[in-house]
């Protein structure tokens, strides 16, 4: 079954990346950028290329705004504007949040593809580390942990620790995603980056817990030891987290239950508890809270979140209670028919290893 369900999640997520690719950043940046252009000077910006290297190496502030606007508007129309990467990164110490963001937003689209360009200004990325505004700090972060060189992966780690301790939960987000870039792209740091993540998964804010999960799987290989002190907090945030970081954390809740619980269908099951509708008598609390907090998430309006639900139900819930994941398969046959497909497959799993329970109908 876990085939089925996997394949489900496995299509919504990637969905919501190609979605998040297609947009773009960079496309909602150069559609920010266009409604806020006046006058001529960034009409036809294509045609006005010749212009753009004198105007980031103009002493005014103003000039280098223009020539940065109209980058990011050409590379938000899908043109190749990494020929100015030197005329760009040079503004980058400019002290200007209107600039530096600019710098960024073009760094983030070209500074993996040109790593030693983007080495020349490792100074001041640490710097920005430090800078009062947390956007960027966070790109500060994500634009030097997607420099590739291994030379520099005790600087990016030093960088990561210490966006973990960020007082801000975007820096800390990006602090997470910054460690599974380093731990690719360098594996030898494994034992260092564990110790940060043990520190992570202290995490608290829902909007970033999605992220500290998905590193803990990378890099920790799910290892359930580490779970047993958050396991609380972190049902407490599946009911809040957004709807891609709770398929993440159900995943690894319902890997914590298979490891750490006891098989409830392997006991004599009894009546369920009426005010819970699962058999208490049958599992522990911690075990229950789990079961509890995956039966919410049933009514989710994500079909992908209720695949995993169900997924979760089905792999730990006693099965005399397995009646709570009917209606909810019954509401995702009604979408589309890829989703149809794979909810039928589900069904017919859950008919062939749990045959004639006539509570399912």
């Amino acid at each position: 079954m876990s085939k089925y369900f996997n394949k489900a999640v496995s299509i919504a997520q990637n969905a919501a990346k190609m979605s998040i690719k297609v947009s773009g950043e960079l496309v909602d940046n150069a559609r920010e950028l266009n409604n806020e252009l006046e006058g001529e000077s960034y009409e036809n910006s294509e045609i006005r290329l010749e212009n753009v290297t004198n105007e980031l190496s103009s002493n005014f502030t103003k000039e280098k705004l223009i020539g940065l606007k109209r980058l990011i508007i050409l590379i938000g129309r899908g043109f190749d504007a990494s020929l100015y990467f030197p005329d760009v990164v040079k503004n980058i110490s400019l002290n200007n949040i209107e600039v530096k963001k600019l710098v960024y937003i073009y760094l983030l689209e070209y500074a993996e593809s040109n790593p030693d360009l983007a080495l020349l200004s490792i100074n001041s990325f640490q710097k920005d580390l430090n800078n009062p505004n947390q956007h960027i700090r966070a790109m500060a972060l994500r634009v030097l942990s997607g420099i590739r060189i291994k030379e520099i992966s005790s600087i990016i780690a030093i960088s990561i620790k210490k966006g973990i301790a960020d007082p801000s939960p975007l820096v800390r987000k990006y602090a997470a995603l910054a460690a599974i870039k380093l731990y690719r792209n360098d594996p030898e740091t494994s034992e260092e980056l564990q110790i940060m993540v043990k520190e992570m998964l202290n995490e608290r804010s829902f909007c970033v817990i999605g992220d500290v999960v998905k590193a803990f799987q990378i890099i920790c290989n799910n290892d359930s030891n580490l779970i047993h002190a958050h396991f609380h907090r972190c049902c407490e945030l599946l009911l809040d987290a957004d709807e891609w970081s709770q398929i993440t954390l159900i995943q690894m809740l319902t890997h914590y239950a298979r490891t750490q619980f006891e098989n409830p269908n392997n006991k004599t099951l009894s009546e369920g508890c009426q005010e819970t509708g699962f058999s208490e008598n049958v599992i522990d609390k911690d075990h229950l809270l789990l079961v509890m907090s995956l039966s919410k998430l049933l009514y989710s309006q994500n079909n992908a979140v209720v695949m995993s639900a169900i997924y979760g139900l089905f792999e730990i819930a006693p099965v005399e209670n397995l009646e709570v994941i009917w209606k909810p398969l019954m509401r995702v046959i009604k979408n589309c028919p890829e989703v149809e497909y794979i909810a039928l497959n589900n069904i017919s799993k859950i008919v062939k290893t749990y045959p004639v329970r006539n509570y399912f109908f």
